[in-house]
């Protein structure tokens, strides 16, 4: 099995989801780790360093790059 590897770090779980969704729309495979009992105690999370968006350690240089270049870009406002 790959080591995982924390490539960013999210205060709230769908902040990580909506990113994690970055990474997986171009081809990097990634998971969210958090201890926040399945959902249930979200505050948890908080302490233990927040919801972290994990990639295998193989893909982290590019998953870094991949969102460094996602957030430099301008949001864009129709």
């Amino acid at each position: 099995m790959a080591d995982w590897c924390a490539v960013r770090s999210f205060l709230f779980r769908h902040e990580a989801a909506l990113v994690g969704g970055v990474l997986e729309a171009n081809g990097i495979l990634c998971r969210i780790a958090a201890d926040d009992l399945g959902g249930w105690r979200p505050e948890l999370a908080i302490g233990q360093g927040g919801y972290r968006l994990m990639v295998p350690a193989a893909l982290l240089r590019d998953a870094d790059e991949l969102l460094t270049a996602y957030e430099a870009e301008p949001e864009e406002v129709p």
